[in-house]
């Protein structure tokens, strides 16, 4: 995510040299207990990833658009998380709890639906019709 977020770096070069960086940063940092990987399987990973992202921030816009009265952020993704359950993909739950703080805002990881809540921004109204 860090080489993505320079603009000049993160846009003018290929996939491919985006990759072999990711390989060499992660295999350079990464713990003595983590397995060495290759650009591949990190491009995997973080598809998954990515994938387990946009699903759990669908579930906190279904959640957040049933405006939970006096609910907060933890209660919302609690919430979330249970939902996340009933998706037949997500039978063992949210596994990556270790990075959404990391990612869950990054545009790529959005779920990119529209609430009503923006729609009613979008065109001047702040309230939501009950």
């Amino acid at each position: 995510m860090e080489m993505t977020q320079y603009p000049i770096i993160g846009t003018n070069q290929s996939l491919e040299q985006l990759w072999s960086q990711v390989e060499e940063k992660y295999n350079l940092t990464r713990d003595k207990y983590w397995v060495e990987r290759s650009a591949r399987s990190l491009q995997c990973r973080m598809q998954t990833i990515e994938k387990a992202v946009k699903k759990l921030n669908g579930c906190i816009r279904q959640v957040e658009n049933l405006s939970p009265s006096g609910a907060s952020n933890e209660d919302i993704i609690n919430r979330a998380k249970k939902m996340l359950l009933d998706d037949p993909n997500y039978k063992k739950g949210f596994k990556f709890d270790h990075v959404w703080h990391i990612v869950r805002n990054f545009e790529k990881f959005k779920d990119n639906v529209i609430t009503s809540n923006q729609i009613n921004r979008k065109h001047g109204f702040d309230y939501v019709s009950s």
